[in-house]
C-alpha cells in the first residue's frame, strides 16, 4: 500500500491538509484489508529533517519515483537536478 505525501497543493485550503486527509483514508483502508500486516508511518524522511530515524525501530530504504510528463517539464527537471 502506498501513501502519497507529495504532489498536493499546500495552499488548497487553510484548514484542510490534503496529505493528511489521504493518510486517514489509507489508514482506514489498511484496517479493513486482512492482508495488510504492517503500516509504516515512519517510512521516508521528514519534510525538513529526518526526525523519524530517532523513533524508528527498523530502517527500510524508501525509493521515491517522480513521473514527469511533457518535454518542457522534463527539460526543467533535468536542469534542476543537473542531469545532462
Amino acid at each position: 500500500m502506498y501513501n502519497l505525501q507529495s504532489g498536493y497543493s499546500e495552499d488548497f485550503h487553510k484548514k484542510l491538509a490534503l496529505g493528511s486527509l489521504h493518510l486517514g483514508y489509507c489508514i482506514e483502508e489498511a484496517f479493513r484489508d486482512p492482508e495488510v500486516r504492517l503500516f509504516d508511518l515512519l517510512a521516508g524522511g521528514g519534510k525538513h529533517e529526518n526526525y523519524k530515524i530517532k523513533l524508528a525501530t527498523n530502517i527500510t530504504p524508501l525509493i521515491s519515483v517522480m513521473i514527469v510528463r511533457g518535454k518542457l517539464l522534463k527539460l526543467l527537471y533535468r536542469l534542476k537536478h543537473g542531469e545532462w
